[in-house]
């Protein structure tokens, strides 16, 4: 099976790159112009975000526990050329395992950091936005409010005869005032959303979008296909894969949506990984789940919001997983 993150120049390229750039902005990590090179390298591909996030999560594994190959590491200044690429490849350099013990919190906020840096358009972009943690409530011009979950992000347009906003980033309730003269549109994500007096809740992540109704009647259509339309009625979302972009609807207790809001968590059928990323916004540290099989498992129930880190064990402990803390700036979500 092919690799996605090779490069024409030859599959260990991209890592080779991705190492050099978690040494250097280990070194300079408060230089804004390297942070701009590294943003810009990063956009280039998709196959370079896949190279940075499998280096952070090298880092992460071998930090949390003592390398098993240490000998060839710390010997690599006599190792060949293609020797020293292939262990660039799967291991990480010498020099950030040496660093780990003195810098292993610095380590997790850099990777944390500058995992985010393609979220800095999102950030100048955005007219409110919120950190880990935090949730803000916004009025809007027209009366509306707009309740920003924690790590979000929304940009409003008013104009004439339209009132326009965006969630650019994580998860918004909106209740919003009725005015037939200017309809309310919401873009999240590949969706659009059209209202004119209601109170709905849309999110978005890495792997799907959500919108799901509390009141009145709202319209979501795939941006790109407006024939892909599911009309909403109190107790109603629709789920949008990111993947497939495919739309289905599902049935849910209208006290479950938004309750976020009061520190709860009810999921439905979703992943582990889609959990813990929504538990993240409410945790200091970053979460890593390296174990595909744990990370894809589907999983139903209540979380307490308030207690991330008992929420995530609630989460994972009947799949047979553990969490296990670094330096205090990480979680590492694994089964051994």
């Amino acid at each position: 099976m092919n690799d996605p993150a090779k490069t024409d120049a030859g599959e260990l390229d991209v890592f080779d790159e991705a190492a050099d750039w978690f040494l250097r902005l280990e070194e300079n990590s408060d230089d804004a112009h390297l942070l701009k090179e590294f943003s810009n390298w990063l956009e280039l591909s998709p196959n370079h975000r896949q190279a940075w996030e499998k280096t952070c999560r090298g880092w992460s594994v071998f930090g949390a526990v003592e390398p098993a190959m240490r000998s060839q590491w710390e010997n690599a200044g006599q190792a060949t050329a293609p020797q020293r690429r292939a262990m660039r490849r799967f291991s990480m350099p010498r020099r950030t395992f040496s660093r780990f013990a003195l810098g292993g919190a610095t380590l997790a906020v850099l990777c944390l950091v500058a995992m985010s840096i393609p979220d800095m358009a999102v950030r100048l972009e955005a007219d409110y936005r919120t950190s880990n943690g935090e949730s803000l409530t916004v009025t809007l011009a027209d009366g509306s409010t707009a309740v920003l979950a924690p790590k979000s992000a929304l940009a409003v347009n008013y104009h004439q005869g339209q009132r326009d906003v965006a969630v650019l980033a994580g998860e918004v309730f909106f209740d919003v005032i009725k005015d037939e003269a200017r309809p309310f549109v919401v873009d999240v994500g590949d969706v659009k959303v059209e209202v004119l007096g209601t109170a709905f809740d849309v999110g978005m992540s890495d792997s799907a979008t959500i919108v799901a109704l509390a009141r009145g009647s709202v319209k979501a259509s795939l941006r790109d296909d407006p024939s892909a339309t599911q009309i909403l009625v109190p107790g109603e979302r629709v789920t949008v894969d990111g993947a497939t972009k495919r739309m289905s609807k599902q049935a849910v207790s209208v006290d479950e949506i938004g309750a976020w809001r009061r520190g709860e968590l009810y999921v439905v059928d979703e992943t582990i990984a889609e959990v813990v990323e929504k538990i993240g916004r409410y945790h200091s540290a970053w979460i890593s789940v390296p174990d595909r099989s744990l990370a894809n498992s589907k999983v139903t129930g209540f979380y307490n919001l308030n207690e991330p880190d008992q929420a995530l064990e609630a989460l994972v402990t009947p799949y047979g997983g553990k969490i296990r803390s670094i330096s205090g700036s990480v979680r590492i979500v694994s089964r051994f």
